[in-house]
């Protein structure tokens, strides 16, 4: 999130073992779970983003502004619920800032639907995997924090002084697909695993 995103209340720490864990769709007082099946938010998230993709190219160049425009009130919808005070986000807006509008997109969906196990479709449905999973998984701002002080050991820090949980993460392209059935690979003795297929993903 960013600093003004009110969504980062959402990502709670419990001092009395030092856990962090997201309190979304959680009772406060009961701890119960109220888990959606779906949600009007990731309705308009994914409208927002089908209008966009009709009209943008893949160099990020729009062909009709307006019907963007339009569709992005939705987005806005989505995060001004929580956060008024944010400015539109607009096709101007973007250029002025020098912003990726599809990047702000999905951004704006990373951040609205977190843990909520959208993550992984949505960086394969996009494409992206091979470029954001290899990527240290990163926790939180620890260099400069109160967190510096609180003695734990084995600290490893990125440069700009976030939690490193893990890295050297590897992706491999066939991971895009899903594995057929293991039932339909006995039905079927011709059929080979996906992994093994001449598909385009693999490499």
């Amino acid at each position: 999130w960013r600093g003004d995103d009110k969504r980062r209340n959402l990502l709670l720490y419990r001092e009395s073992d030092q856990y962090y864990f997201c309190d979304k769709y959680q009772n406060p007082t009961t701890r119960e779970e109220y888990a959606p099946i779906i949600r009007y938010a990731e309705v308009l998230l994914n409208y927002t983003e089908a209008v966009y993709e009709r009209y943008a190219a893949t160099d990020g160049s729009i062909t009709d502004e307006s019907k963007v425009d339009a569709a992005l009130k939705y987005l806005n919808e989505v995060r001004k619920r929580v956060n008024p005070d944010m400015p539109d986000l607009t096709v101007s807006f973007a250029a002025t800032k020098g912003l990726s509008l599809r990047e702000e997109i999905r951004r704006e969906r990373t951040v609205e639907l977190i843990d909520e196990c959208f993550r992984l479709d949505d960086l394969k449905r996009w494409k992206t995997a091979e470029n954001e999973m290899p990527e240290d998984m990163l926790g939180i701002k620890y260099t400069g924090t109160a967190f510096e002080t609180s003695g734990w050991a084995g600290v490893v820090t990125n440069t700009e002084g976030c939690l490193i949980w893990e890295s050297g993460r590897k992706w491999d392209n066939k991971q895009y697909l899903y594995p057929f059935p293991l039932d339909q690979l006995q039905l079927n003795t011709n059929l080979r695993p996906n992994w093994q297929s001449t598909n385009p993903y693999v490499k």
